[in-house]
């Protein structure tokens, strides 16, 4: 499959680009080859395969939903460049 000069020119309006001659000259070969090359992939033999989202066989590995024990709050605190009666400082950002 080859794409014409008038499917070219419908794609461009369609996609609301404007193209010039130069443009249309330059542009024209390069998406025809992609046209012809994706037009390939029509010809692989694809009877009786699934389709898949992924081609790689991907397990989610999943870690289990248990509850874990907090560390206390002063040691929570002690990471903290400031801190005024339990609570970090915190630089202001509203004026």
């Amino acid at each position: 499959m080859s794409l014409s000069k008038d499917q070219f020119d419908k794609l461009a309006r369609l996609s609301r680009l404007s193209v010039t001659a130069e443009d249309h000259d330059r542009i024209l070969p390069a998406i025809d080859a992609m046209v012809k090359w994706a037009d390939t992939l029509r010809q692989a033999p694809t009877e009786g395969l699934e389709p898949m989202a992924n081609p790689h066989d991907m397990v989610l590995r999943l870690r289990q939903d248990l509850a874990q024990p907090l560390p206390s709050r002063e040691e929570l605190m002690r990471n903290a460049p400031q801190v005024a009666q339990g609570f970090f400082i915190v630089p202001r950002v509203v004026e």
